[in-house]
């Protein structure tokens, strides 16, 4: 036996023990001899104790597991329980601040006392005295409660710690329970308040001591006991305590009885009587006694009469509500409370019921019954679901649907639907009535724009049924829709969505919804295409598979048509419905025609017949199987034309199509599916989408290729599995086996792809790529390792073992690859998904200029840093010289790029096993540093040292920020302290410290040298350009301005301002840049520096070197400088330290503490602040120290808070030259009010903040003002939330007035009060203030501002405009008094004197006005209106303004004819012949024209147009008369003399143009051309005529397809004139488009003379050739995007001569335009490729039935839809559009045009000198070419392209002896280039770091390949004497070949 209990102890303290372990040993202790129990217990108890001792966190898991098991077992407890006890509490008080991981002694502690509370109960009291129990529970006690008043307490242990506590306060209160229990909350309030008022938290032994002293004060005044929860104040413990309650199953809850005299039974335990007073209510049914009704018990004892009020779930509620009214940080627990609260109701309903049953048995029922009928909850008023009510629950609820806490919407839905529960509990079928009510309400209010109305909708449905609620209101569908167009109702729309999806059938939805969708698909509006798309439709092809024929039926040949048949497809291939590999066939076949009208399918070739089609919709899809579906479709799909459609989709214009496009390749049912069909088209995307500039376009491309990779992985190692090959490691690859190796086509396919990504990725990441390719290739290869390495313990990367045997397979794959440039480069073989250069790429990457590519290389090299191909030491040598080099470049990015590279160095030279002492020792000579970080910190002293003696020299040669960031980094570096111990690492840091602290001295000395207070204060910057003058004549520097920079050979055309003047580069000189980057980037870094110290090493540091770094350096920088770029990196670093200390160690938090302390001081007494930067250091400060931690310093954001509200309203003397301490404080609150984290706990003080900013508006003070209007525009969208749409008036971007009245009850008021001009006004302004302390302001002695001139009165206007009614649910009477007293008030600033009280007055009446009250608001405003003696003009205008909003916000005005029919009456006399006012006037024309009664005569009197208002009034009359005799009035117009600066035109153009575009009668429209063309004739021509006239024209232009009229030679030379910009840069834009159509249009014979033609072709471009250059604005470039698209076709195509300039210009314009960094003008400039392209006769000759097949790799430009190519496509085929030309009619002139351009020659000036100044203004801070998008590597390859199989093509058709002569002059060219560039690679043929250079090699290579190939076609012969090739064994390395 002994050997049984020595085996059970074993396992019981084995480090294995677990819960099933623990349950197992009880059953077998159980089964032990007596004898053998009581030395288990024995042993257990000892051991326990020991452990105890030795390792407490392992004897409280222990206990914790064991407290749920037998009694043998918790004797042990018992028998050790003081020391468990003691245990539990000592970690409870020391531990909760530091730890909030699941494994802290303070969550094990915490978790233990709960177990033994919760499962031991009395068992384990029963080997101590009474005494000694009630000791240790109130010392158990009282340890819980210091934990739960903690703003430390973690979050995973608050309901653990509550729940325990109100279970030992059952065991210790046997009586008076609910008083006991009100009293632990009220002293949780008196204890919380004690600590706020002294700043000091209390003690266990002070709170038992002043809990002993207020159970006294309770017992003298029993009239406390009265209000119940009345006095609580609500706080975040009071919630974890009615949390903890409602969990800990207490039955004392459900009981009535007094508060007085509280009696309850306790259980019957078999045991000493001692553990009868100890034990607790937790069983779960009622007692005996309970068996009866709780009246008949009541009876039964004595208590008639009474009603059961007392019940505790009853009287807590009002507590409860209280907890969730409240705008806090708790209200997500406060609603959870509400939950939990409203679940134990419906167990007390429950509990009735079950005694119900009972006393039925006993033949009581009518007794019951009438009791079931009068005391079932829900007979409790609160419980009423009536929207009358304001203090119900139902009320409640629905004023929190939109609650800003997140998650506290979703627990709002639970409790709803708790309370429609408890309901059906009383009476079942209820709960499904009042959701048909609920139902009923909310589509009757119809405010879809609310969020309110969604979540009660989705519940009202959910208990309705779908079909019921959609055939008692068919409007769900389209209201539903309305969700789709913002962002946050699209996620609730779609709850909502998707339980009507699972209730309908597919007939059904079909009948409801399927319009409405494919409406969707197709809408103008983005946000509804997006939505419908990724909300919508993967539920609704889930839910109905085949539902996807139907939307392809549906899909239109529109850009937003392509995109939803992309993504129909898509859906229904990723959920199994569509297969890919089921039409690989189709696409060959004869496709079906498409119906112009009626989208891709025209209606005989639909996919169905109509009879197949009503059987699918008759049938219930979600009950037929896959197979059976399957079945049934496959005969319709195979018309289906996919294969062309997704060719179509990948060449198309819109990014989005070719994205999903992309995606319906990537995303298949199966993660594992191969790839087999797609390979094609996914080499296809990959090759001609990788430069595209668009961030969601990347990131699409990512998340697709990442499910791309995997399935290449997953399905090559699936085929490799199967077959006999195996391989251990990727050397492993016999090439004997392999010969004999069967390869599956599968495999072959997958693997092949896989290389080709991987050398693509390779090749793209050439320096001479742009910034987008580079990044994204960086991006998809760091995923293509990502999915085959995995990651180690150590935060190391390996090759997954499992993907090995792909990795070896790939390697042979690879040396047969091609690679995927087009270049001659060999192919190399493939090791472990790395080339032999791809260290050498990656780290070239590092040196990148743009940080998010050094990361993605960085990180790139992490993965790979222990595969094989690791840094040679002779590289790591080189590399880390180069590093160093770089580390002391005044550029930022080059020092940011070196700092890098010497980290990703050493953490290679590391894996490396190499030693740093030999590398430094050859780096420099004499270097005694034995590692990377002494060696640095020498670096940085010698820099400072040469700083102190001549600080310009040393910013020009060795700056200290390089060497210092270098020193962070590798400081972060685990691997480079590893051989330090900690106190080397104290010493070092030490030493660092000291330098810094010195070096930030130094910088501020410096730059404060000029100003008279020295650094103390911080200078202006007036004062430190002058420091930064002295500093230069000091040095022996220059302040004259720099010379002109020396031309970049490699750059494009100079940089010109619109004006004309060139680019000024010698503003300030380049001494003063170099000294201020270098002070300021010295100050930055070392803000990085001490945060990376701190944070990686604060256990190793002393408080006073943290205290250093944290004051000397940070918080110096923070407050003693005013560059914004030092300050946001001292921003970054202090909030970083901040986190560190306040959540890591409480005794080095106290820094901040003390330090914001110090601001506070320092801001409060006024000194060293000025007008400059408004106190941005000191905000910046604040900010981040309250919101570091917020949570875990709650007590700090208070304080601050209220500190800040006390100085703003302290009264102080205005001054011009310094910043007020008032002001001040109002931007530091701005800051803190802005700031995210902050949100939710500055939620409560958002009331006291806004008073204080209102009060503020009236302030004498401009600079008051202005610091409170900056706050009151973050208070605002705090308050009621951040704008959604832009349109002020939107209910979208309202909140609804019952939400705001839940969240601030007391704003409310003070807002009423102060609209109505109350003197209570400040005495509601002190109760909103009532934390921030005692006023210091003094009372005003100048008499109170009217209300119609209060400066707060417009702010207060503007929020509660902010506010809606809200839905039917959230009305009630006590809402609609306080909205009719808004209104009211609102209503009587209708007529203020001031505009914008009028307008925002209106906007607020109908903001408040319930739906129902419009029309009588309306009839109201239209009676008083009526009666002109009582109404002023002002008055007028503000009723007009309100029935205006009226109109335009509630659309069932417009449908009222009664209504319509008086607002006509009552407005038509404003429009009379004696008009009084014009803007009241004007007001009546804009309400008519939306009611559309502006069928009206207006006899008008001659106008004084200097009125105000006339020139809008008879603007609107002309537009009505426009509009309602449209030709008439537009020629009276064109045809007026009307003096220019009256000129009509301008008042009613747009309406003309939208009318000139609808409109369909040419002959009018060719007469009013004419018009037009007569007009421009004019002289002088003005430039206001003139603009309008030729908007005018050019809309004209574009309907006709011909000219109406050919104009004059006289209106010919105007717009010559206009043309060369003799009017304006605007005109000249207009007049480009006029000629444009002029070319293309009149015809030769038609022109007034072939001299001005020709000046006019000539003219049109230059200017054309101007404004496509990269260095002109958008405006321009897009201008001349549009004139091309208009005239290429008439230019280039015609039979004309144009002269070879013009057409040189054209061609460079268009690839220009096709290659622009803007991507709207590269989009636009496609379609001039689609204009011209549609003339080619190879292009139609290519056609079947109408449709365009786009074969691979040769595109036919005319796709399905017209739509044109995207830019890199539509580059290569408008180079072979001309190519092709130019060949068919042997103009080789033009063909010598693009192989100019394939060269180059137009970009580069190759007889300058390659180097770059460093001098130039431009160096520090700019990039070296104005196109950052451009590659000329990339066009060459294309126009090569282009140009050789156009000339392999036509063959044939050349003419040798017309073949072009001059390939031999091109072959001279290209040996001078060839010459300079062999001298150049001569001294270095690596080109890594020289991206010009390497660009113009790259250029210089593909441009001799391509003349050679030209030359072979030709038969000429050309010699190039200077050839040069790639080295294919390196990155970017460059061969001399001898000979070619």
């Amino acid at each position: 036996m002994d050997s049984v209990v020595q085996q059970i102890t074993y396992r019981l303290f084995s480090k294995t023990l677990e819960q099933k372990i623990a349950r197992s040993i009880c059953t077998e202790t159980e089964n032990l001899l007596p004898d053998a129990k009581k030395s288990l217990v024995a042993e257990v108890v000892s051991r326990i104790k020991v452990l105890l001792v030795d390792d407490p966190l392992k004897a409280l898991n222990i206990v914790t597991l064991v407290c749920d098991g037998c009694s043998t077992l918790h004797e042990s407890l018992g028998l050790c329980l003081e020391e468990i006890v003691f245990a539990c509490t000592a970690r409870l008080q020391i531990h909760h601040s530091k730890e909030c991981r699941k494994q802290s002694q303070f969550h094990v502690a915490a978790k233990a006392l709960y177990n033994i509370l919760q499962y031991s109960g009395p068992q384990v009291f029963l080997h101590l005295e009474n005494s000694q129990v009630t000791k240790l529970l109130e010392k158990v006690y009282f340890s819980l409660l210091v934990a739960l008043k903690s703003d430390r307490l973690p979050s995973d242990s608050a309901l653990i710690i509550s729940t325990s506590l109100c279970i030992t306060l059952s065991y210790l209160k046997q009586e008076h329970r609910k008083a006991e229990f009100v009293h632990v909350l009220s002293t949780l309030n008196e204890i919380q308040l004690s600590e706020i008022q002294n700043y000091i938290k209390c003690s266990s032994e002070q709170i038992s001591e002043y809990q002993h002293d207020q159970m006294k004060y309770w017992r003298n005044n029993t009239d406390v006991l009265t209000g119940k929860f009345e006095h609580i104040k609500p706080s975040y413990p009071v919630v974890l305590l009615l949390h903890g309650l409602f969990n800990s199953g207490l039955q004392w809850i459900y009981y009535d009885g007094g508060w007085s005299d509280f009696e309850i039974d306790n259980r019957t335990v078999s045991r000493e009587k001692h553990s009868k007073e100890h034990d607790i209510d937790r069983n779960t049914s009622f007692k005996q006694s309970d068996g009866l009704p709780l009246t008949q018990v009541q009876k039964n004892k004595g208590i008639d009469d009474r009603e059961d009020e007392n019940i505790f779930l009853y009287d807590v509620y009002p507590l409860i509500e209280k907890l969730c009214k409240g705008a806090t940080s708790y209200t997500f627990q406060a609603f959870q409370v509400l939950h939990m609260w409203l679940s134990c109701v419906r167990k007390l309903g429950k509990k009735m019921q079950e005694n119900f049953a009972d006393v039925q048995e006993q033949k009581t029922s009518g007794l019951c019954q009438d009791f079931l009928e009068s005391n079932h909850p829900t007979t409790q008023l609160v419980f009423t679901i009536q929207s009358t009510r304001h203090d119900t629950v139902f009320h409640l609820l629905n004023s929190n649907w939109e609650n800003p806490a997140k998650g506290a919407s979703d627990v709002v839905y639970t409790c709803m639907v708790e309370l429609l529960e408890l309901h059906e509990d009383g009476q079942p079928g209820s709960a499904k009535m009042l959701a048909k009510n609920m139902l009923a309400t909310l589509l009757s209010s119809a405010a879809w724009g609310s969020k309110s109305t969604y979540p009660p909708l989705a519940l009202a449905v959910s208990y309705v049924g779908a079909e019921e609620a959609l055939d008692l209101h068919p409007t769900l569908p389209s209201g539903l829709m309305t969700s789709l167009s913002v962002n946050h109702l699209a996620p609730a729309g779609v709850s909502v969505y998707k339980i009507i999806l699972g209730q309908l059938s597919s007939s059904l939805w079909f009948q409801h919804f399927f319009t409405v969708i494919c409406e969707a698909l197709h809408s103008d509006n983005r946000l509804i295409r997006q939505h419908v798309l990724s909300l919508w439709l993967p539920p609704t092809l889930r839910q109905y598979p085949s539902m996807y024929l139907e939307l392809l039926g549906g899909c239109q040949d529109t850009s937003s048509g392509w995109v939803a048949l992309m993504a129909v497809l898509r859906v229904a291939r990723s959920i199994g419905t569509f297969n890919l590999e089921e039409y690989c066939g189709m696409h060959s076949q004869k496709m079906s025609c498409i119906s112009e009208t009626q989208g891709f399918f025209s209606e005989s070739t639909m996919i169905t017949d109509i009879e197949e089609r009503k059987e699918m919709k008759d049938t219930d899809i979600s009950s037929t199987s896959l197979n059976d579906f399957n079945e049934n479709t496959n005969k319709t799909v195979t018309r289906i034309p996919i294969f062309s459609f997704i060719r179509l989709a990948l060449c198309h214009v819109d990014e989005t199509v070719r994205g999903e496009a992309l995606s319906l390749l990537c995303h298949t049912q199966k993660a594992s599916q191969p790839v087999l069909l797609e390979s094609n088209f996914l080499k296809f995307f990959f090759k001609w989408n990788m430069n595209i500039d668009s961030a969601p376009f990347r990131q699409g491309i990512i998340k697709c290729y990442k499910a791309l990779v995997v399935r290449l992985r997953d399905a090559s190692a699936s085929e490799l599995k199967n077959s006999p090959f195996r391989a251990l490691s990727s050397g492993q690859c016999s090439t004997e086996f392999l010969k004999n190796f069967s390869v599956t086509p599968t495999l072959k396919i997958n693997i092949e792809l896989l290389v080709w990504l991987v050398e693509l990725f390779h090749s793209n990441l050439a320096p001479d790529g742009n910034y987008q390719r580079r990044v994204l290739s960086l991006q998809l290869y760091k995923e293509t390792l990502l999915a085959f390495y995995e990651k180690k313990s150590d935060l190391t990367y390996s090759m997954n073992q499992r993907f090995m045997t792909v990795c070896a397979y790939m390697n042979y794959i690879s040396c047969n690859s091609v690679s995927p440039d087009d270049s001659k480069r060999d192919s190399q073989p493939i090791r472990d998904l790395t080339l032999p250069w791809t260290l050498e790429m990656l780290l070239s990457s590092c040196l990148d200029e743009m940080n998010d590519i050094r990361e993605e290389a960085e990180w790139t090299l992490k993965i790979l840093e222990s595969s094989k191909s690791s840094l040679a030491f002779s590289e790591a040598e080189k590399w880390l010289r180069r590093g160093l080099i770089l580390c002391n470049s005044p550029k930022a990015s080059d020092a940011e790029s070196g700092a890098t590279l010497v980290k990703v160095v050493s953490s290679l030279c590391y894996c490396s096993d190499y030693g740093f002492s030999s590398v430094l020792k050859n780096i420099g000579k004499g270097c005694e540093s034995q590692d990377l970080l002494h060696f640095l910190l020498g670096c940085v002293e010698a820099q400072f040292k040469a700083a102190q003696k001549n600080l310009l020299e040393a910013a020009r040669c060795t700056p200290i920020h390089g060497s210092l960031m270098a020193l962070s980094r590798c400081l972060s570096e685990d691997r480079g302290v590893a051989s330090m111990s900690s106190e080397e690492i104290q010493e070092f840091i030490q030493k660092l410290t000291v330098m810094m602290v010195e070096m930030i001295e130094f910088m501020l000395s410096k730059l404060a040298c000029a100003s008279p207070n020295g650094s103390a204060i911080p200078p202006s910057f007036a004062e430190m350009g002058e420091a930064v003058e002295v500093i230069i004549q000091e040095c022996g520097g220059s302040m004259e301005a720099s010379s002109k920079a020396t031309p970049d050979i490699f750059s494009y055309a100079a940089v010109e301002e619109e004006d004309g003047a060139p680019y000024d580069d010698t503003a300030i000189s380049a001494d003063y840049l170099l000294v201020l980057a270098c002070c300021w980037q010295t100050m930055k870094t070392c803000c990085i520096v001490s945060n990376i110290c701190v944070s990686c090493w604060l256990n190793c540091l002393h408080a006073n070197q943290i205290e250093k770094l944290l004051s000397a350096v940070v918080v110096r920088v923070l407050t003693s400088t005013r560059h914004k770029g030092a300050m946001e990196a001292a921003k970054t670093a202090y909030s970083q330290l901040c986190f560190v200390l306040l959540t890591t160690n409480s005794d080095t938090g106290q820094l901040i503490y003390k330090q914001v302390e110090d601001v506070l001081d320092q801001l409060k007494a006024g000194v060293q602040t000025s007008v400059t930067r408004r106190a941005a250091g000191m905000a910046m400060m604040l900010q981040v120290a309250c919101g570091a931690a917020p949570r875990v310093n709650s007590m700090l954001i208070n304080n601050t808070i209220t500190k800040l509200m006390n100085i703003a309203q302290t009264e102080y003397e205005d001054q011009s030259i310094m910043d007020s301490p008032p002001v001040l404080a109002l931007h530091v609150l701005h800051s803190l009010v802005i700031h995210a984290p902050l949100a939710h706990h500055l939620i409560h003080h958002m009331p006291a903040i806004t008073a204080t900013c209102l009060h503020a508006f009236t302030n004498k003070s401009w600079a008051l003002r202005n610091a409170a209007l900056q706050l009151y525009g973050a208070v605002v969208p705090r308050m009621v939330g951040q704008k959604k749409v832009q349109d002020d008036s939107s209910t979208l971007n309202s909140l609804t007035a019952p939400e705001f009245l839940s969240r601030h009850p007391v704003l409310a008021d003070f807002l009423l009060k102060l609209l109505s001009g109350s003197q209570d006004e400040r005495k509601v302004h002190e109760i909103l203030t009532c934390n921030v302390g005692r006023r210091e302001r003094g009372g005003r002695t100048e008499k109170h501002i009217p209300i119609n001139t209060s400066s707060s009165l417009v702010p207060v206007l503007s929020l509660v405009a902010r506010l809606s009614p809200g839905t039917g649910l959230q009305q009630s009477n006590e809402l609609k008094v306080i909205l009719h007293n808004f209104c009211q008030v609102t209503t009587t600033l209708i007529g203020s004197p001031v505009h914008t009280v009028r307008r925002l007055a209106s906007l607020a009446v109908v903001a408040l006005t319930l739906t129902e009250q419009a029309p009588q608001c309306i009839n109201n405003l239209l009676h008083l209106m009526r009666e002109p003696k009582l109404m002023t003009t002002n008055l007028i205008h503000g009723n007009l303004l309100t029935l205006m909003n009226f109109v335009q916000t509630y659309s069932q005005v417009r449908d009222d004819v009664e209504l319509r029919k008086n607002i006509f009456t009552s407005l038509v006399r404003f429009l009379g012949h004696d008009v009084k006012c014009y803007i009241n006037a004007t007001l009546a024309l804009k309400i008519l024209m939306l009611l559309q009664l502006d069928d009206i005569t207006i006899n008008m009197l001659p106008i004084d147009l200097s009125q105000p208002g006339a020139a809008e009034y008879k603007q609107m009359v002309t537009k009505i008369k426009i509009k309602h005799n449209f030709q008439d009035e537009i020629e009276k117009v064109l045809m007026s003399e009307v003096p220019d600066n009256h000129d009509l035109d301008d008042l009613c153009i747009d309406r003309i143009l939208d009318n000139v575009r609808m409109y369909k009668n040419i002959s009018w429209l060719s007469k009013i051309e004419r018009l037009i063309w007569k007009r421009l004739e004019q002289e002088p021509l003005t430039y206001k005529s003139a603009s309008v006239n030729m908007k005018l024209l050019c809309t004209l232009l574009e309907k006709n397809d011909i000219l109406g009229s050919s104009p004059s030679e006289k209106c010919v030379r105007n717009l010559l004139i206009v043309l060369k910009g003799c009017h304006g840069v605007r005109l000249t834009s207009l007049a480009l488009v006029i000629v444009a159509h002029l070319f293309q249009k009149l015809h030769e014979n038609h022109w007034p003379g072939r001299e001005i033609k020709s000046h006019l072709l000539s003219t049109f471009t230059d200017v054309i050739s101007l404004y496509s250059t990269p260095t002109s604005t958008e405006d321009y470039r897009l201008t001349a995007s549009i004139a091309l698209k208009i005239s290429i076709k008439a230019l280039l195509c015609s039979e004309q001569d144009i002269s070879l300039s013009c057409k040189e210009k054209i061609i460079f314009a268009c690839t220009e335009l096709l290659q622009d960094e803007d991507s709207c003008i590269r989009n636009s400039a496609c379609y001039i490729v689609l204009s011209f392209a549609s003339t080619d006769q190879h292009l139609r000759a290519v056609s079947e039935n109408n449709i365009k097949i786009i074969h691979f790799e040769k595109f036919m430009l005319h796709s399905l839809s017209g739509s044109a190519l995207h830019p890199n496509l539509a580059l290569l085929e408008f180079a072979k559009v001309i190519a092709r030309r130019c060949i068919s009619t042997s103009d080789w002139s033009t063909f010598r045009v693009l192989w100019k351009i394939c060269s180059s020659q137009y970009c580069f000036d190759f007889s300058a000198s390659h180097e770059i100044s460093s001098n130039s203004r431009s160096y520090l801070f700019q990039s070296h070419t104005m196109n950052l998008y451009k590659e000329p590597k990339q066009l060459s390859l294309i126009l090569a392209k282009a140009l050789l199989e156009m000339l392999q093509q036509g063959t044939r058709t050349i003419n040798k002896s017309e073949s072009p002569r001059w390939l031999q002059e091109e072959g001279e060219v290209l040996n001078k280039q060839g010459e300079i560039f062999t001298r150049l690679l001569s001294q270095q043929q690596n080109l890594s770091t020289q991206k010009q250079l390497l660009s113009a090699v790259s250029t210089y290579i593909v441009a001799c390949e391509t003349l050679l190939s030209m030359s072979n076609i030709f038969n000429i012969s050309v010699s190039l004497s200077f050839p040069l090739l790639w080295n294919s064994s390196s990155f970017c390395a460059v061969d001399m070949v001898t000979e070619c």
